[in-house]
């Protein structure tokens, strides 16, 4: 009795979504909401891959990869990139379902 309650909210949900209007544009994530990491990567490199990172509560640098953190410009274009493709997967899952799971 569950699973039959749970798929019907499940297909009401994606019924609703698949009735709304979609706007397919690829944007860009906007840099202004992107927050400044805060740190240099290479900081203090050890020679073993790992270099400072933010202090912890003691006062001591968490180490992290020597490539850590990415430039902004790369960290946003990965993000974007992550965003769209988790987008488009719901989206061919929704249309999946909806095709094949007709009352």
């Amino acid at each position: 009795m569950k699973f039959i309650a749970s798929a019907f909210l499940f297909s009401a949900v994606i019924a609703s979504v698949s009735a709304a209007p979609l706007r397919l544009s690829r944007r860009a994530v906007d840099p202004a909401l992107v927050p400044d990491l805060g740190l240099q990567a290479g900081l203090n490199p050890t020679g073993t891959g790992d270099c400072d990172g933010i202090p912890n509560a003691q006062g001591v640098p968490i180490k992290i990869p020597c490539t850590c953190p990415p430039d902004r410009e790369t960290f946003i274009n990965v993000s974007t990139l992550a965003f769209w493709r988790n987008y488009m997967l719901i989206y061919l899952l929704f249309i999946y379902i909806k095709s094949n799971f007709r009352p």
